[in-house]
């Protein structure tokens, strides 16, 4: 590892656009880390970043394959210093069993609580794209954005749609962020208005509360909804069936969930 002076640091910083409130440190940990934090014997250290003095990321490479990193911290991060919050999503589904990016989170990603300091601790696994045998291990730590920690990963509570018995599903895809969109393209004999409260339906038995519901000329229906989760969380749901012009019994529809981001204080 190549050792950069501060001022060859600052103009690396400036020249991958990384803000002054953040330090970059090659190779080697930040300093005063909140937490101490167990490593794997032979750990390769590639770097950190420490943000506004609270936020910190520390990557590293480790020969233990993505299984043994996992058990490694679940062995070393236990109680009472350490709680485990477990990666769920029951009901985060949109059109297809279960979005692939999720599954891969679900599967790669270990996540825990620092008892004493409200801190949370990210642990992200993936292998290396240079190396067959290697894992690189990103470590996240970040005061915990609740009070009171939650029990599960706060995904999307997007219900699962399930398709019409004689649909023919054609085509799928979801993805998830603080916004999760999924598509179908499908063929069924339903009408348009029966398909769209197929759909909508299982929206309200999700006990997703409707907001708004209308049509756009013979070939689009759509509707909205909202719901709150126990956090507190206040998410809003579009639906929108598309059914395709000159090709009759194929549809497309289009779901999308997102977090309702909070309102601006007024400055008066």
């Amino acid at each position: 590892m190549t050792n950069f002076s501060n001022q060859e640091l600052k103009a690396l910083q400036q020249l991958t656009g990384i803000s002054d409130e953040t330090q970059l440190f090659l190779g080697q940990l930040p300093e005063d880390l909140p937490v101490n934090l167990p490593f794997p014997n032979g750990a390769q250290m590639v770097g950190s970043l420490c943000i506004n003095f609270r936020q910190f990321n520390i990557l590293f490479d480790t020969s233990l394959s993505l299984d043994q990193v996992k058990t490694f911290y679940k062995q070393r991060l236990i109680e009472p210093e350490w709680q485990e919050l477990i990666f769920t999503s029951p009901t985060y589904k949109g059109f297809q069993a279960a979005p692939v990016v999720v599954q891969t989170q679900v599967e790669r990603n270990l996540r825990f609580r620092a008892v004493s300091k409200a801190i949370e601790l990210n642990i992200q696994c993936s292998p290396c794209p240079d190396s067959t045998n290697q894992t690189s291990v990103t470590l996240m730590l970040a005061p915990l954005p609740y009070p009171e920690p939650l029990g599960v990963l706060d995904l999307p509570p997007f219900p699962p749609l399930a398709d019409p018995p004689d649909a023919t599903r054609l085509r799928s895809h979801g993805s998830t962020f603080d916004e999760c969109a999924s598509h179908v393209y499908l063929t069924s004999s339903l009408e348009l208005s029966e398909l769209f409260i197929h759909y909508a339906n299982q929206f309200e038995d999700a006990n997703w509360i409707e907001s708004d519901r209308g049509q756009a000329g013979p070939t689009n229906m759509w509707g909205s909804w909202t719901i709150q989760t126990p956090q507190g969380q206040v998410w809003i749901s579009h639906l929108n069936v598309i059914k395709l012009g000159g090709i009759q019994h194929q549809y497309i529809a289009l779901a999308r969930v997102s977090r309702q981001q909070p309102r601006p204080l007024d400055g008066g």
